[in-house]
């Protein structure tokens, strides 16, 4: 049995006005509480064993402020890695391979993407007592864009020239990648609905079968406002892009973040392509979309 406890043991992420709190970034500007603790010393040394050759805990260096996992960047008497942990409920062991195996696909298409870590039974998620971990090593490049909410905009126009060049080098490279749909319908990137002739029966059928969403959903006029917004301007051009361009897997959260770099100045290259989380089979045109609605619309200024 592999002891993940933390007990009382305190870890905080880098600027955190509290030691007993873990902040991370909202649907909004402003820092609020994790939903899920910080990863410990205690659970990581425990969790350390559970792979080859990466040595003993010495130090969490890191904790990520992003929403939907915990994470962070670990030293140990072997090197450097970053460890994540996701709610089993959100994130099972079989989506994480998913897309470990298209991470390992890319790599193999010279895609510049971080080294998975085997664990000792030979898969690279690991699924204990309702938390599912993933280990990398760390990838090449310096992570410029660490302090910065995800999906703001780039810092340096070129940077954003470098991202396009990479997004495209990406589609050539997926484009060969035959591998179906994302069994998962949280947390990913597609055209499940809104590539439907009839995208509103296809939003009342995704309500019904996520009652939770439909509870949240019930407290705004979305119907009204999907329609008028969304559907009537947009879904008939949309639509038949959509049928015209190939199908294949895409990123799914392009920007800035999700990158390391070999420097912040106007020279820089991106050097390594990171968080495949959002990955699904859907499109080029839906990836170049979405990557231009992470850097181009300041949607976390509009939450309250």
């Amino acid at each position: 049995m592999v002891d993940l406890r933390c007990g009382e043991e305190a870890v905080v992420a880098e600027g955190e006005a509290s030691p007993d709190v873990h902040y991370v970034h909202g649907l909004g500007t402003a820092p609020q509480q994790s939903d899920w603790p910080a990863l410990c010393e205690s659970e990581l040394s425990a969790l350390l064993e559970q792979f080859y050759d990466v040595g003993a805990l010495r130090e969490i260096s890191w904790h990520s402020p992003r929403p939907f996992s915990s994470a962070a960047r670990i030293k140990t008497t072997k090197g450097v890695f970053f460890m994540k942990r996701h709610a089993a409920a959100l994130r099972s062991q079989e989506d994480i391979l998913e897309e470990h195996r298209f991470i390992r696909f890319l790599a193999g298409k010279q895609i510049p993407v971080v080294r998975l870590v085997p664990s000792r039974n030979g898969e690279t998620a690991l699924a204990l007592h309702g938390w599912t971990y993933e280990l990398h090593y760390m990838g090449r490049g310096e992570d410029v864009y660490r302090d910065h909410t995800s999906w703001t905009p780039f810092i340096r126009w070129e940077h954003a020239y470098q991202a396009g060049e990479m997004l495209a080098r990406l589609h050539g490279a997926s484009y060969l990648y035959g591998a179906p749909a994302r069994s998962t319908r949280l947390l990913i990137t597609n055209a499940r609905l809104f590539g439907q002739v009839d995208p509103m029966a296809a939003l009342e059928r995704a309500v019904v079968e996520q009652p939770a969403v439909g509870e949240y959903l019930d407290q705004h006029m979305w119907r009204t406002d999907v329609l008028e917004r969304v559907v009537q301007p947009f879904h008939v051009a949309a639509y038949q892009a959509l049928q015209r361009g190939p199908v294949m897997w895409g990123h799914g959260d392009w920007h800035g973040s999700n990158a390391l770099w070999s420097s912040a100045g106007g020279d820089a290259q991106m050097s390594t392509v990171l968080d495949f989380g959002l990955a699904d089979r859907s499109s080029a045109f839906l990836d170049v979309a979405v990557a231009l609605e992470r850097s181009m619309v300041s949607w976390l200024d509009m939450e309250g």
